[in-house]
């Protein structure tokens, strides 16, 4: 006896499938995502809160903190159905449920999920990755910023570059050394960073 294997999506999946492309052909009109590209503007705001009414930022998000616990192949399908109209708006989403949403919910403390992850459903959470240096592209291993330990924290010192949303993020999830004296694929740490901590330009 033989037994396949079936690629064909869920049932679930496809209604998901069918309520991404309703929502992209009612608010990603062509005019819409034209103006958007002509004047350079971010629409987070605009969006992620009827993306989050749709339950699209609760996704991959755990039930215990108000999510949906969907899989990784479930957010696929929200993401690649949303790019068939628009990658611009399928990155925008993964902003908030891709970069700092999945690091916290593998690697996260319970109070910084408390936090953060019920404001990622609500769709008031969306993160900016900083890794890119000048001096080390996206090469990690190859990161020189540091962060060093002070009686209140963290003191975090260096240039990064191209983090995409920096602007407009709630919060920066920076990638830094901090024991210079491993090797140079370890010691490397995560901070969660609000951007407008002052000292940061």
């Amino acid at each position: 006896m033989t037994m396949g294997l079936s690629f064909a999506w869920t049932e679930e999946q496809e209604m998901l499938r069918r309520v991404v492309r309703e929502f992209a052909a009612r608010e990603l009109t062509p005019e819409y995502l034209r103006e958007l590209d002509a004047t350079g503007r971010a629409p987070h705001d605009e969006l992620l809160p009827k993306m989050a009414g749709l339950g699209f930022t609760s996704l991959p998000v755990p039930p215990e903190y108000g999510g949906a616990g969907g899989s990784a192949v479930d957010v696929t399908v929200l993401l690649e159905e949303l790019g068939k109209t628009s990658l611009s708006i399928a990155s925008l989403l993964n902003f908030a449920i891709g970069f700092g949403t999945h690091t916290l919910i593998k690697f996260g403390t319970e109070e910084q999920k408390r936090h953060y992850l019920p404001r990622v459903c609500s769709g008031d959470m969306f993160f900016a990755f900083s890794l890119t240096e000048p001096n080390a592209g996206s090469d990690a291993a190859s990161i020189q910023t540091r962060a060093v330990a002070d009686e209140d924290g963290f003191v975090i010192d260096g240039a990064k570059i191209f983090t995409t949303g920096a602007a407009e993020c709630r919060c920066l999830l920076v990638a830094t050394r901090t024991d210079p004296k491993l090797p140079k694929h370890k010691g490397i740490s995560l901070f969660l960073v609000d951007p407008r901590t002052p000292g940061i330009t």
